[in-house]
């Protein structure tokens, strides 16, 4: 048994990564060829096509006119994990987004289980934004009275589809990242300076074709969804808002992909702190003001759950809009699909690096010097995830994965910025509580537990951030991006995404809890053998971060 325990908490200290990156050279090492504003364009474009295009009109089912509070909601927590994000980009510049900033602090086997969910949450996103693709190519092509023949997005196979136009789009794009990142770059670039054109100027245009009514329109019997009230402003009341600002974290993975490419850029240590908060506040931007005038147009519930906001200015008759906005849908949700099969090989060189998965993934095309065995793996589970299977479950499950990765990366800088000398396994405990109560405090308002519960709940959030708050705290290096009123924000956002994560279906859990159960295996029955860190088994001492020190260690009191 401690056998296991030292294997699940050994670590991986900053110094360690940092030395390690400094020593890879020539074929070893990604090429750092990207700027402050390919950064900010990859944020974007990664993020941008699977809110307003994708997702928009399916979660306007759930919340209905109120999903622009969802997107609030979920905008404010993302917000404060950005910071989080930014510290730990900054400290540790190198590929791997949060898989490896969990290395540092919380040890391997926490490690894994982040980079299993980045798995999941890059390839299934990914997959699903590519399905949306396929609806509005045909939307598109209908503006102009031309019939994409069925066989090509819909075969019919037992209960689902087969979609050939999602898998041919993956498989193409696939082709465009080999070439390289740089270049990619380039055509992200002016895709998305184009989108976020038009996207601004279908928001200011449809602000004056606002009906009010509409917001509070009632639905027809018929379109009123399960559990929800006839109609008003929140046809689902609170708890639908807070369900759809889970379910929209899909729509906010984007910026974990800005630092997926942290090896590649030239100043990271500035540059993806302001490139994930920079993306982040824009798109938030975007998002609301799209959903508050798209409501407003049309009535939520007449929303199309596939092409929202090009079929909303058909139904006004504003048919040069339409098309216009198609046009944009069709590239930006390229854009979307192109950033995602760029960040998964990041992704997966990450782990390979620290032989956690099989090395093959982390080799380096010695021309561009990039990931190109993890990108033509991310091509070919991509597509045959987009060509075979009906992802709306499995989007919930990815949602439920970032929300559970956004809570552990908070809970990651807490560790790396406070400190008990006296009690070290302190601050370990304060967040377990925090967890239980913010989980419990999900289930007291999604169920409706009497009053007493709820308060405990509450005490059970309040108490161990005041509590934290009178520890004392690491001084952060010198010359990098921290996370500012620690450990407040990150514990914020701790609590939010765990409050969120109680708002799912059965389903979604048990689909999740299956994930979590074969990621532990395939660790356990490869990552802990193959692990580069393998010989500190014997010396599980050294494995402790200079910076923190492993809270498992401590709350278990390992020798």
């Amino acid at each position: 048994m401690r056998r296991w325990v030292r294997a699940a908490s050994r670590t991986k200290s900053i110094q360690q990564i940092r030395a390690d990156l400094a020593h890879e050279g020539g074929g070893d090492s990604l090429q750092k060829v990207l700027s402050r504003v390919d950064i900010v364009a990859y944020g974007i474009g990664s993020m941008v096509g699977a809110g307003i295009f994708v997702t928009v009109g399916s979660a306007a089912q759930q919340a209905g006119p109120a999903i622009t509070l969802s997107f609030i909601l979920a905008a404010t927590c993302c917000f404060f994990t950005a910071l989080c994000y930014g510290e730990f980009a900054s400290r540790v510049p190198v590929a791997g987004s949060a898989y490896i900033y969990v290395y540092a602090v919380l040890g391997e086997f926490a490690a894994w289980l982040v980079g299993w969910n980045l798995i999941l949450e890059y390839t299934v996103a990914t997959s699903a934004v590519a399905r949306g693709w396929s609806s509005n190519v045909v939307f598109l092509f209908s503006q102009f009275n031309v019939e994409v023949p069925e066989w090509t997005y819909a075969i019919h196979v037992g209960g689902g589809r087969l979609d050939l136009l999602a898998a041919f789009l993956f498989v193409s794009l696939t082709l465009l990242v080999l070439l390289g990142v740089k270049e990619s770059a380039t055509v992200n670039l002016i895709s998305v300076c184009l989108c976020v054109g038009v996207i601004s100027f279908v928001i200011i245009f449809g602000a004056f074709h606002i009906t009010p009514s509409n917001w509070t329109a009632d639905p027809p019997p018929g379109l009123v969804p399960s559990g929800c009230d006839a109609g008003g402003y929140f046809p689902c009341g609170a708890k639908g808002v807070i369900a759809t600002a889970g379910y929209l974290f899909y729509s906010f993975i984007g910026f974990d992909c800005v630092t997926a490419l942290s090896e590649e850029v030239r100043n990271p240590t500035k540059d993806i702190p302001f490139g994930i908060v920079f993306t982040l506040g824009t798109v938030s931007l975007l998002y609301i003001g799209s959903t508050f005038v798209l409501t407003g147009m049309v009535p939520w519930y007449a929303l199309d759950p596939n092409t929202a906001m090009a079929s909303a200015f058909d139904t006004l008759g504003f048919r040069w809009a339409s098309i216009l906005v198609s046009v944009c849908t069709v590239v930006t949700v390229t854009v979307c699909t192109l950033c995602g099969i760029i960040g998964q090989p990041r992704i997966l060189y990450g782990i390979a690096k620290d032989g956690l998965m099989p090395r093959a993934l982390a080799h380096l095309s010695k021309r561009t010097k990039e990931p190109d065995v993890g990108t033509v793996a991310t091509g070919l589970l991509g597509s045959l995830l987009a060509l075979f299977v009906e992802l709306d479950t499995l989007v919930n499950v990815t949602s439920l994965g970032t929300l559970n990765i956004y809570a552990v990366v908070c809970a990651g800088v807490v560790l790396l910025r406070v400190e008990s000398p006296k009690h070290p396994a302190a601050p370990g405990i304060l967040l377990g509580v925090l967890t239980c109560g913010s989980l419990l405090l999900g289930v007291c308002v999604g169920q409706g537990l009497p009053v007493p519960v709820v308060v405990v709940a509450g005490v059970a959030v309040v108490g161990p951030i005041v509590a934290m708050a009178t520890l004392p705290r690491t001084p952060p290096p010198a010359d990098t991006y921290t996370c500012p009123l620690i450990p407040f924000v990150p514990m914020l956002g701790m609590a939010i995404t765990l409050y969120l994560s109680a708002f799912f279906t059965p389903v979604v859990y048990e689909s999740y809890a299956i994930w979590l159960v074969v990621g532990a295996i395939v660790w356990a029955a490869y990552g802990v053998r193959k692990s580069k860190l393998v010989d500190s088994l014997q010396h599980s001492a050294s494995t402790v971060d200079s910076d923190v020190r492993n809270p498992l260690l401590d709350t278990m009191s390992v020798n």
